[in-house]
């Protein structure tokens, strides 16, 4: 496990496979950088896979600290990542939260991204269709209601059980995972208070031009069986970014990068030879 020394004086910690292109793959909720265990283990390219576990979220090597856990921060430190360690600007892989800081990430600093892979974002703040954002809202609302039942109750792993499969619309999703994909969900069942608690850590914010102004090349992804709220906001994105491409993958659920691994991987793949293609063309 590497790691570099952040300005706040913290580690950010970090595994990588592989050499020449960089792409960085970010994690989302109740989870870390183990989520792409699959992903590095079939992947045949020769890029240097960087899989940063964003700071305040489960860590064998470094205490985590609810003060860091929020997205202002998780942008700043994957920022110092690129440039400390990072040979130019790289390509971003984000699943959920993790491909909402990705986008965030290119518009508040377009000269550290080459391209954005999206899996399934769930910022909404660009929108300003107000009856998108209310099926948002009320999709979002059912999505995390039985999670909430089970924080009040300071249950947190059938929280984290819930937030699973209510994220995939699928009952019993998350007790036909693997032994370690339970564990990586579960070591990070103490953040479920940071995302769905009373003191919750504010929304992702973004507004419309500043999406308008990403010029990189973006693949927009969702899941066959996605959320209406994952549908929405990808739909949307589309009708905003200048370069994009939209693709749905086929029997995919919100955990894809862990349930449908081979199909990500080769979605990633495929955005990884277009953004080649405009390279070359250039």
């Amino acid at each position: 496990m590497k790691n570099i020394l952040l300005s706040n004086n913290n580690h950010l910690y970090f595994d990588e496979y592989s050499k020449k292109q960089d792409i960085i793959f970010i994690h989302g909720y109740i989870s870390d950088g183990r989520v792409w265990v699959k992903i590095k283990d079939i992947w045949d390219g020769n890029e240097r896979l960087i899989f940063p576990t964003l700071e305040g979220f489960y860590n064998e090597e470094e205490k985590n600290n609810k003060d860091y856990f929020n997205s202002k921060n998780h942008l700043k430190s994957l920022i110092e990542l690129i440039e400390k360690y990072c040979d130019g600007s790289v390509n971003l892989v984000g699943w959920s939260y993790g491909a909402s800081l990705a986008l965030m990430l290119a518009a508040k600093r377009p000269d550290l991204v080459n391209s954005l892979f999206l899996y399934e974002p769930g910022i909404n703040s660009f929108i300003e269709n107000e009856e998108m954002i209310e099926k948002i809202q009320l999709d979002r609302t059912r999505m995390a209601g039985r999670a909430i039942q089970h924080l009040h109750k300071n249950n947190l792993e059938l929280a984290v059980r819930c937030i699973v499969d209510d994220a995939c619309s699928k009952q019993n999703i998350f007790d036909n995972l693997s032994a370690d994909v339970k564990k990586l969900f579960l070591d990070n069942s103490f953040t479920v208070p940071f995302m769905f608690g009373e003191n919750k850590v504010p929304n992702l914010e973004l507004n419309t031009d500043e999406v308008k102004n990403i010029n990189c090349l973006v693949t927009i992804c969702y899941g066959e069986y996605a959320r209406p709220a994952y549908k929405i906001v990808s739909e949307e994105l589309t009708n905003l970014l200048v370069n994009h491409n939209l693709r749905i993958i086929p029997d995919a659920y919100h955990i894809a990068p862990i349930y449908s691994p081979d199909k990500f991987k080769l979605s990633i793949k495929e955005h990884l030879d277009k953004v080649r293609s405009l390279c070359y063309a250039r």
